[in-house]
């Protein structure tokens, strides 16, 4: 599962990004961090009943499908209408799904964590968020919330 914490998110300038570790609480409740992302989340392997015991101070969680990428679904905001050179930058860049939704100036795609800073200092970008994510609501509910870029 992917862990966002109270942090920066993707979309954050890049002198704001901040890494988080909270492994010592993922451990106390079972958990192992596999991976830290350069925005204050991160992979982990832990049961999902246990989950409620860190769930305080978390922005977001998502159960991940494939667990030999490290990416994250994301929204790509620009100024103007984003045109085929602008998916093709997303794709080189190692972006996967992606679909250019021109009425809404925006580009979707899964896209590495290497490559989230990058796509954010482009000529032309406004910002990036996530796509999707699961909103915690008190300490065992779990729904799922509208993108963050579309409220």
């Amino acid at each position: 599962m992917d862990i966002l914490f109270n942090a920066p998110r993707p979309d954050e300038p890049v002198k704001q990004l901040a890494t988080v570790a909270p492994s010592d609480r993922l451990e106390r409740a079972g958990g192992l961090v596999l991976h830290q992302y350069p925005f204050g989340a991160v992979r982990a392997k832990m049961v999902v009943a246990d989950f409620e015991r860190i769930s305080g101070g978390v922005n977001l969680a998502r159960i991940v499908r494939d667990t030999t990428r490290y990416s994250w679904g994301v929204i790509i905001e620009y100024r103007d209408v984003p045109t085929a050179d602008d998916e093709r930058v997303v794709r080189e860049l190692g972006g996967r799904d992606i679909r250019r939704l021109e009425a809404v100036r925006m580009v979707t795609a899964d896209l590495p964590d290497t490559a989230l800073i990058a796509v954010r200092k482009r000529p032309g970008v406004s910002r990036v968020e996530t796509s999707y994510m699961l909103c915690l609501r008190g300490a065992s509910a779990i729904d799922v919330a509208p993108p963050a870029a579309m409220r």
